[in-house]
């Protein structure tokens, strides 16, 4: 991997734990919206963000009340999902596997150490999940249609 490659996914990284940091009160907690789960699009032909996207995740979680299992359930999580977007095709199926997935993987972190009902934090979390990744497809579709941010980030595909 080039500099410029870790370079870039460094950035991308920093741009998701601010993104996060910014939006504390309702990027954390059993009830949660992340704004900054959208960057997973620009996943999809950039190896690079895979690894920005799930350290982004982890470093985020610092400031997190679960703190350490916290960092470690974000890095995982973040980095599935990065994995899984770089390969699927279908926009709108990334929008729905990254909706139940993070509602059944942090749902179980979450309902264990908030002590609440399993179904209610999947519940919760797949849905701010859902919200973010719409808000994803149409940031997406704009940078995938302007042609001086398609030439920012080059490896854009039309999917």
């Amino acid at each position: 991997m080039t500099i410029r490659k870790i370079s870039e996914g460094a950035l991308f990284a920093a741009v998701y734990v601010v993104a996060t940091i910014c939006i504390a009160p309702i990027a954390y907690g059993a009830i949660q919206f992340r704004i900054s789960d959208c960057m997973l699009f620009f996943c999809i032909g950039k190896k690079q963000n895979i690894a920005g996207f799930a350290v982004g995740g982890a470093i985020a979680n610092l400031m997190s009340p679960l703190g350490i299992i916290d960092v470690f359930m974000g890095f995982t999580a973040n980095f599935i999902l990065g994995i899984l977007a770089n390969v699927i095709v279908s926009k709108w199926l990334i929008v729905i596997i990254a909706s139940v997935f993070a509602g059944l993987f942090i749902g179980i972190e979450l309902s264990v150490f908030y002590a609440t009902p399993y179904i209610y934090t999947a519940g919760t979390v797949a849905a701010g999940t859902l919200c973010s990744m719409v808000v994803g497809v149409t940031i997406y579709k704009i940078f995938g249609k302007n042609k001086a941010l398609r030439k920012s980030f080059s490896d854009i595909r039309n999917r």
